[in-house]
């Protein structure tokens, strides 16, 4: 009986290891995807700023008045 005690102990804590290590991968999985998302969204704002600037730069180059909407 102990050492079936002992066989089930090792198994649930064998599972237990497992699914901590699953959860860390997860968790390692998810921070990378967050990272890349904060990227895409600052090269995104960084974009349309560049954009929103582009008539002015654009203006000043050539020296021509331009109709801005």
């Amino acid at each position: 009986v102990y050492l079936e005690s002992s066989c089930a102990l090792a198994s649930t804590q064998c599972l237990f290891l497992q699914n901590i290590q699953s959860l860390e991968a997860q968790l390692n999985d998810a921070l990378s995807d967050r990272s890349k998302a904060t990227e895409s969204i600052s090269s995104l704002q960084v974009s349309s700023m560049i954009m929103s600037f582009f008539p002015y730069l654009m203006w000043f180059k050539t020296g021509e008045k331009m109709l801005l909407s």
